[in-house]
Order: C-alpha cells, then sequence, then structure tokens
C-alpha cells in the first residue's frame, strides 16, 4: 500500500498547487496560469480515485495487512458490506468526503461555460485549498493506508449496525449534500474577492446549491428510514446530536435556496446570501466533525486521540475564520440602497422564511453545541433531550407552514390586501373545520397543538388543489413547468408534516413477555407468537421470532435478534408490516427465560408519510435544477 499512499501525498501536492496557481493567476492576469485549474482538478480527481480503488480493493481481498481494513471488516462479512466499509470507519469516511470533494470540484470544470476565467480559477483555487486541508488530515493523522506490523488472520468485523444495505447509500449520499456546498462556498469566496454579486451571479450558483440540497436532503430520508428499520426502537428521529448536525446546513441551505431566488429577481439580499453560503458550508464542516471526530457524543474522544480533534477543529476554524474575515473586510463593496418591499410579496414572504428557518437552525445549533460547552467549562454535565428540541423548535416550525401557505396566494410583486385575505381566511378555515372533524372522528379527541399543525397541513395542501385549479386553462404540462418545482416541495412539506404530527402524537407502543402460542392486543390488531427458532447468518447466529397478525387478512412478521460473535454484539433486527395509513413494528430483544421472550409492538400512524413527503420535497428540488437547465 506504499504506492497508493505515495499517490495520496501526490495529491496533496496537486491540492496546494491547486489552491495557489490559479489563486495568483487571477490576480495577476496570468491567462495561462489561471488554465492551469482545470488540469490540477482532474489530475486530483485521478489520484483520489486510484486511491479509493485501491482501499477498495483490500476490503474485498480481506487484506487485513492494513490496519484500517483489520479493524473494519472481517472475512465472514457479505462482500457488499466489505466494500461499503470503505466508509464504515472514521479514516475511510475522510477519504470519501475529499474524493468527493475532487468529484464536484471537476463537476465545475466540466460546466465552466458561463464563468468568467478569473472565477472559475477562485472557485477552483479555494476547493483546493479546502482539499489541500483535508489530505494533510489524512497523510498525517489519518491515514487509512496504514500498515500492520505484526500479521493479522482475522478482522474485527465491521460495525452490526452498519451491516445493512443502508450504508451502501446514507453516507455517500449524505456526504455529497456536505461537500456540495462546498461549491456554493467557493463562489461566495470568489464574489467577495471580486467584490462582484448581481442576478447572474445568482443564477450560476442555485443548480449548484440546489444539486447539494437534494444530495442532502436524500441523505437525511436514507439515514431516517435507515435510523427506523435496523435500530428496533420504532423511531425515525432523536434530536441526537449526529441527526441535527445533519439538519442545521440542511435548514441553511433551505433558507439559502430562497434567499438566492431573491436576488435573481429584484438583486436584494445580497450581504445575506454570502453570509448564508459560508454559514451552510460552515455547518456542513461541523457536521463531518461531529458525526467523526466523537467531540458532542463525549468530549472524551479527545482522550484517544487528542492531535486529531485539534487538528479537525484548527481546519473547521482556519476555513470558516478566513472566510468570515474576508466577508467582514469586503462586505461594504455590496452594499445597495434600503428596499421597502410590500408586506403581501414574494419577496417578502422569502425574507420571512429565511429568518424562520435561521431562527430553526440556531435554536437547534444552541441545543447541540451548548452541552459541550458547559462541559469542557468545567460547569459539569448537562443534557438537552428531545424535550427541549421539540418545544423550541415547534413554534418555528408552525410558522414556517404559516409562511408556506401564504406563499401560494401571492402573484407578482404585490396581491391586494383584501383579495389575498379573502383567499387566506376562507381556505384556513375549511382546513381547521376539517381538521377538528378529522380529530374528533378518529381520534375522539381533540388536542390544539395537533390541530393546529394539522389544520396549517391540509392549508398547504388546499393551496396547492386550488393553485391547480385556477390555472386549469393553462393546463397540466404548462403548471408543472412553471410552478411545479414549488408545488411538489411545498406539497411534500405539507405530508411530511402530517406524518410527523400524527406519528408522534398517537403512536401507541407495547412491552409484552411471551410464550409460544401467547398473543397481544394493539388496538384493532391481534399478534400471535407462533415459534421462535434459530438463526444463521453469515456472520451471526441468533434467533428469529414468527408472528401472525390477524386483522382483515393474515399476515406473519418475522423479527429477529442476532448475535455478532466476533464484535460480542447482539442487535435486534425488527420486522414491520407496511401500510399506508400505519406501520406494525415488532422488535425481538433477549430471552428471559429458555420458553419466554421479550417483544416490543408498535403502530405508528401515517409514519410512512413522513419519507413519502421527503421525496416529494426531493422530486421538487430536482424538477427546479430542470427547471433552471431548460431556461438555459
Amino acid at each position: 500500500m506504499t504506492f497508493y499512499y505515495l499517490l495520496l501525498v501526490f495529491s496533496f501536492l496537486v491540492a496546494l498547487l491547486q489552491c495557489v496557481i490559479p489563486l495568483w493567476g487571477s490576480f495577476w492576469q496570468r491567462v495561462s496560469w489561471m488554465q492551469l485549474a482545470k488540469s490540477m482538478a482532474w489530475i486530483q480527481f485521478l489520484l483520489l480515485a486510484i486511491v479509493f480503488f485501491g482501499l477498495g480493493l483490500a476490503f474485498f481481498n480481506n487484506d487485513f495487512s492494513l490496519l484500517y481494513v483489520a479493524q473494519n471488516s472481517n472475512s465472514h462479512l457479505p462482500w457488499l458490506y466489505r466494500v461499503c466499509a470503505i466508509w464504515g470507519g472514521h479514516e475511510g469516511s475522510i477519504l470519501l468526503w475529499v474524493f468527493m470533494l475532487s468529484v464536484w470540484t471537476v463537476a465545475v470544470s466540466l460546466s465552466s461555460k458561463k464563468l468568467t476565467l478569473p472565477t472559475l480559477a477562485q472557485v477552483i483555487a479555494v476547493l483546493g485549498f479546502i482539499s489541500a486541508g483535508f489530505l494533510l488530515f489524512l497523510i498525517t493523522l489519518s491515514n487509512p493506508l496504514m500498515t500492520t506490523v505484526q500479521i493479522i488472520m482475522e478482522g474485527r468485523d465491521l460495525n452490526p449496525l452498519l451491516q445493512d444495505p443502508g450504508l451502501v447509500f446514507h453516507p455517500p449520499l449524505l456526504y455529497m449534500g456536505y461537500v456540495g456546498f462546498s461549491v456554493t462556498f467557493a463562489f461566495a469566496i470568489s464574489a467577495l474577492l471580486q467584490g462582484r454579486l448581481d442576478r447572474e451571479w445568482g443564477r450560476l450558483v442555485r443548480p449548484w446549491t440546489l444539486s447539494a440540497w437534494c444530495f442532502l436532503t436524500a441523505g437525511i430520508i436514507s439515514g431516517s428510514w435507515w435510523a427506523y428499520q435496523v435500530l428496533g426502537w420504532g423511531g425515525w428521529w432523536f434530536w441526537d446530536p449526529v441527526e441535527n448536525a445533519s439538519l442545521l446546513p440542511w435548514l441553511t441551505g433551505t433558507a439559502l435556496i430562497h434567499a438566492l431566488l431573491t436576488l435573481e429577481k429584484k438583486e436584494l439580499l445580497k450581504t445575506w446570501v454570502i453570509l448564508l453560503a459560508i454559514l451552510t458550508f460552515a455547518l456542513s464542516l461541523l457536521g463531518t466533525f461531529i458525526v467523526r471526530s466523537g467531540i458532542l457524543v463525549s468530549v472524551h474522544a479527545f482522550a484517544v486521540d487528542p492531535w486529531r480533534g485539534i487538528f479537525m477543529l484548527g481546519l473547521l476554524t482556519l476555513i470558516v475564520g478566513a472566510a468570515l474575515l474576508l466577508y467582514a473586510v469586503r462586505v461594504q463593496h455590496f452594499t445597495v440602497k434600503p428596499h421597502v418591499l410590500p408586506i403581501f410579496s414574494k419577496e417578502a414572504l422569502l425574507v420571512s422564511n429565511n429568518i424562520l428557518l435561521s431562527v430553526a437552525a440556531f435554536t437547534i445549533l444552541l441545543g447541540t453545541l451548548y452541552p459541550l460547552v458547559i462541559e469542557v467549562l468545567g460547569l459539569g454535565k448537562l443534557s438537552v433531550g428531545a424535550p427541549y428540541f421539540n418545544r423550541v423548535f415547534t413554534p418555528v416550525a408552525c410558522l414556517v407552514l404559516f409562511f408556506v401557505g401564504l406563499s401560494y396566494l401571492v402573484n407578482g410583486t404585490q396581491t391586494k390586501v383584501m383579495q389575498l385575505c379573502t383567499r387566506s381566511i376562507c381556505l384556513l378555515a375549511i382546513s381547521i373545520g376539517t381538521s377538528v372533524l378529522l380529530l374528533i372522528f378518529f381520534t375522539h379527541g381533540l388536542q390544539w397543538k395537533v390541530m393546529l399543525g394539522l389544520a396549517l397541513a391540509l392549508w398547504i395542501i388546499l393551496n396547492t388543489l386550488y393553485v391547480i385549479w385556477r390555472s386549469k386553462k393553462l393546463g397540466l404540462r404548462q403548471i408543472l413547468q412553471t410552478r411545479g418545482a414549488m408545488l411538489l416541495a411545498h406539497f411534500g412539506v405539507a405530508v411530511s408534516a402530517i406524518g410527523i404530527i400524527l406519528s408522534s402524537t398517537y403512536s401507541v407502543q407495547r412491552d409484552v413477555r411471551m410464550t409460544v402460542g401467547d398473543s397481544v392486543q394493539l388496538g384493532v390488531y391481534r399478534f400471535i407468537l407462533q415459534s421462535v427458532y434459530d438463526l444463521q447468518g453469515p456472520n451471526y447466529t441468533g434467533a428469529e421470532a414468527n408472528l401472525q397478525l390477524i386483522n382483515a387478512t393474515k399476515t406473519y412478521l418475522k423479527p429477529q435478534l442476532r448475535y455478532y460473535p466476533v464484535s460480542n454484539i447482539a442487535l435486534s433486527k425488527p420486522a414491520i408490516d407496511i401500510g399506508l395509513w400505519r406501520d406494525l413494528y415488532v422488535a425481538l430483544a433477549e430471552p428471559l427465560n429458555d420458553n419466554t421472550w421479550a417483544l416490543r409492538f408498535y403502530a405508528k400512524p401515517f409514519v410512512r408519510w413522513i419519507w413519502m413527503g421527503a421525496v416529494l420535497m426531493l422530486a421538487g428540488g430536482l424538477c427546479s435544477i430542470v427547471q433552471i437547465k431548460s431556461k438555459k
């Protein structure tokens, strides 16, 4: 593996040149120096691709002479997970991160027709600077190609929680989203260096921002689904610091997309757009470090390798600090005359959207980082859990839903106040009445918080239907071409909101002790434990229960309890009966004695709507990219 390590070192040297030469060329107007940016981007991509392929080959061939392979794989591990274990640990995930950065850099070089040569050179130089920092981290403190001195015949195995098809999709998608925001960040730095920011800049940057946002959305969707399928807890979001780390750049990235729309239409929010671009990438870096350094899961993670933690925080401080310093020095170049926006205008609603999303991101960031700060200062240990986040995030989320619904009813730059109020009151009254009737009829009770959230979500859905009905003369195809992205994304927000509200409020859980032949009632559903038998997998043993679900039809659920002997970990693999209106979820726990087993049952109404709505949001983002490309 010495050859691949040399390639990694050479890639670091190329990244340094990529950072320096094109940037100097843009300052001194040396065309030949600026033209080298593309070549350097391609060289770095090819070098990292070879290194990445070499590490993957080592995993596939069970080459335990590599310490990283020995720590994260095993000869009994299925081949798919052996390959995916490349990013299953810290070192490999950082290599994946920097490799994806090279992919984004090459993508910029391939899409450079509308970029001026100085802009292209500066963007690639900034991406080279980021890449150089991560590559230095790889070759000094997180080398995935380090060989072992002793002969290792068998590896430690991959973390059993990661032995799921979700490992194939979730980390790469999430990292593509994190790294993708580096392109927007690089464009923002280029704009600061040149002192130029206009509508054309917004049109160039918005597709890159949307692409990164789509990848991040897909990563969050797959991660949420992975947690739901694998953990056996019946949940999809736990307000864990690692989960919050992905939500933070998603919120600011969503705000950035809307701010770019305002910039394109009115050339407003110039300084805010630049700041959002910097902060979104800063939160992406923070998310990467939280997931892979353990700084928030446990402060004592630094004790394992303090230099690694110091380096990661130093790199974050250097990149973000330099960007904010440049922003402070150059921001006066983007000052514009004060502009009064009509209260009922698209631009005013976009600004309100930005404020609310920023407040939501700040409250989550505060709850995520505050325990760390308290512990570092020696003021004790503090745990901030779901109650805090639910309490502070819910009001902001309701306001976001309200303004999303209001955005449908605004046409052009200003709408007549009376017309707006009439439409709003009418549709909102219908939504409130419908939500009240549905809750009373199906739940035999009325919780005002649930009613409010459900009414706002229904209001968005009714607004979508109203827009389609009002524009029916144009035809569905014309509607989708002009407003399809907004309709899909906002409709997805409403669908996800319904899933979150109803599944969080009306889920039913039962923990029971059962022997073969016992039955348990969960609402209208009845489960019978018919048998429990031994389970033998490729690298695990365990038990599998066979439960018959009796309702309108007969269904069999087979939850598993797996034991991985190499890592000495027992893991519950739940069984889920999927439905459009509800999921029935069963998890098998440790046996209580020879004949008795502990099982956990969930009935989760509308939980599937969470992912359905998220997919619609993702479709809206993709549709927006297609619309931008079609206009060019």
